[in-house]
């Protein structure tokens, strides 16, 4: 294993433990906090790493695994938290559209996921793709903070989020139960 794939799995790792803490808080979006928090650094790592001339199988690793975290966010948020939100927030009197309106943002993501990888394939220099795929899953997770999880934390509480929470650690793999 190279130094670079142990600070990799050290970072997943931490990615973990993060996702288990707020699930064991029964904090549903803390799950989906986690994500935003490592990606925010995972991202701005690729970027440096892209900019300092790493090898291309580093780069496409590290893309890989950043895709990874972001795919099974987004089918969690699609299929579990979205839903759930949406109609708690409808019951409480409250619609949010933009709940739902999130789940179209995903859409440009697997293009934006595959433009640098096919750029390192090909050996063309990948920083322009990096850049617009960085930016893509940055601004995506600005509106989602911004336009869903506050509204979101206020209708997940008690049980709810816990439930929440429960659904969301299960569709994720997570073994273990609150």
């Amino acid at each position: 294993m190279t130094g670079f794939d142990a600070e990799l799995e050290g970072a997943l790792a931490d990615l973990a433990a993060r996702r288990l803490t707020a699930y064991r808080a029964g904090d549903a979006t803390g799950i989906l906090m986690a994500d935003h928090d490592w990606l925010r650094p995972a991202l701005a790592e690729l970027r440096s790493r892209a900019r300092g001339g790493a090898d291309a199988s580093a780069l496409q690793r590290l893309v890989g695994a950043i895709w990874e975290v972001v795919d099974g966010h987004s089918r969690v948020e699609e299929e579990v938290y979205f839903p759930a939100v949406g109609r708690l927030l409808a019951e409480a009197g409250r619609p949010n559209p933009m709940v739902m309106a999130m789940a179209a943002e995903h859409d440009a993501l697997p293009d934006r996921h595959r433009q640098p990888m096919e750029a390192l394939a090909a050996g063309r220099d990948p920083l322009p793709a990096i850049d617009a795929f960085s930016r893509a899953l940055l601004v995506h997770f600005e509106n989602e903070e911004d336009l869903v999880f506050e509204d979101a934390r206020e209708a997940l509480q008690g049980d709810e989020g816990r439930r929440l929470a429960r659904a969301m650690a299960a569709f994720l793999g997570m073994d273990e139960p609150l």
